[in-house]
């Protein structure tokens, strides 16, 4: 929620999908000013505004996402990108997103499922996107500042001339915001995926000595209260070639004596009736089938990653989900 004075010279380079470069609207209006509502000059040599960075929100709704105008007097009025704009002092990167999100269309966060997120970064300054799904009943298409979208707080901010659903196919052909237009092959690529994470159980308990075989179901309740966050957190770094980070449907197979154990807030406990080999298998075909892309299994058995690898799932190392969850 950024104005965009005349500044001595404007920034080199594009600086983000919704270009933050000037104080923040309270300040204007006379109040108090955040200390992160500064310029920053990145290592690229670019200049930016919003000295902690900033983080901007891509909607998506089947294969449609949701542009924003920048109205004429903010830099690049007159183009389309993202809403988003800087981080406040103390402010995640997800948070500052879905608050200038409200800020400029108008709806409520809660409407909004995050699933997967993409760092630029500039060295020293970055730029995160948040590819969020539009949930059911809320729709922003065609608001204007003097109009409501079902499930939000308020109206869209001053910094929005038009909000508009757009095909992907159809949004190169827009004049984008430059730092948006860069980012919108590697975006448009991811735009309909979500993770699916398939949690062997029995082999990641049996990776780590913390006296599971004393009490198995124990042993797969606390994995299960570990594996609780990541829903919401998200897992970074977790493959080569695609966004920085995904927000996961999680499922939890479970065999043997852990059958039973409670399903969780945002795990999806399954109790294997027979072999956990082949529920596991069974559920990645789910997860296929259901459009879940990438489908991650966490496992080392030898004979279930071959099995997996011809259903054409991606394999993490039990030591790999412990190191990111704690």
């Amino acid at each position: 929620m950024s104005a965009k004075p005349s500044s001595n010279g404007s920034p080199a380079g594009p600086i983000g999908p919704t270009g933050k470069d000037g104080p923040d609207r309270q300040d204007v209006q006379g109040g108090e000013r955040d200390p992160a509502d500064a310029w920053h000059s990145c290592d690229c040599g670019d200049k930016h505004w919003g000295s902690r960075g900033a983080a901007g929100t891509l909607i998506i709704r089947d294969r449609d996402v949701l542009l924003q105008l920048r109205p004429p007097g903010l830099h690049h009025g007159g183009s389309w990108g993202l809403p988003g704009g800087a981080r406040k002092t103390g402010e995640a990167p997800l948070g500052a997103a879905l608050r200038e999100c409200q800020e400029e269309t108008g709806l409520d966060p809660g409407f909004l499922e995050p699933v997967w997120w993409w760092v630029a970064s500039h060295g020293g300054w970055s730029y995160t996107t948040f590819g969020a799904q539009l949930r059911e009943g809320a729709d922003p298409a065609g608001v204007s500042r003097a109009g409501t979208p079902p499930g939000a707080a308020g109206n869209p901010n001053w910094e929005t001339a038009a909000l508009e659903w757009v095909p992907a196919d159809q949004v190169a052909d827009r004049d984008l915001h430059p730092g948006f237009a860069a980012a919108w092959p590697d975006l448009k690529r991811v735009l309909g995926q979500r993770m699916g994470l398939i949690v062997d159980t029995a082999n990641v308990m049996g990776s780590r000595p913390d006296g599971w075989w004393k009490d198995r179901a124990g042993a797969a309740v606390r994995l299960r209260n570990q594996l609780e966050p990541v829903a919401s957190s998200g897992l970074a770094n977790v493959l080569p070639d695609g966004p920085s980070g995904w927000f996961p449907e999680v499922v939890m197979v479970v065999e043997g004596r852990a059958r039973g154990i409670d399903q969780g807030e945002s795990v999806t406990v399954v109790h294997a009736p027979g072999e956990g080999d082949d529920q596991i298998v069974k559920e990645a075909r789910r997860a296929l089938e259901k459009g879940r892309s990438p489908v991650m299994v966490v496992t080392a058995d030898k004979g279930l990653i071959g099995r997996l690898g011809r259903a054409g799932t991606d394999i993490m190392r039990p030591g790999r989900l412990l190191a990111l969850i704690g």
